[in-house]
């Protein structure tokens, strides 16, 4: 990895404001296909090299081993955010 790139992602992350919500106003549940166009859409602006939907599609269906989780800001039933593990 470059000293270029990494530079670019500091900044980048830098100019992030961080969000302070109360914990009542968003929840956490599994990620359903329904919620990839909003998945999508972090994921291209956050990364310079995001997964394609293929990705997240498989990481849903690949239930014994992958817990894909999406965060939903409860007011407007909007996803803000996702995180993937594996139990493994």
């Amino acid at each position: 990895m470059s000293s270029r790139f990494i530079c670019a992602s500091l900044k980048r992350r830098r100019s992030i404001r961080k969000a302070e919500l109360p914990k009542e106003s968003y929840f956490l549940r599994r990620m359903a296909e329904d919620d990839l166009s909003s998945v999508m859409e972090i994921e291209n602006l956050s990364y310079p090299n995001p997964w394609h939907l293929s990705s997240f599609k498989g990481e849903i269906d690949n239930r014994p081993i992958s817990n894909p989780y999406v965060i939903v800001f409860k007011p407007l039933e909007k996803v803000i955010g996702y995180v993937i593990y594996w139990h493994i």
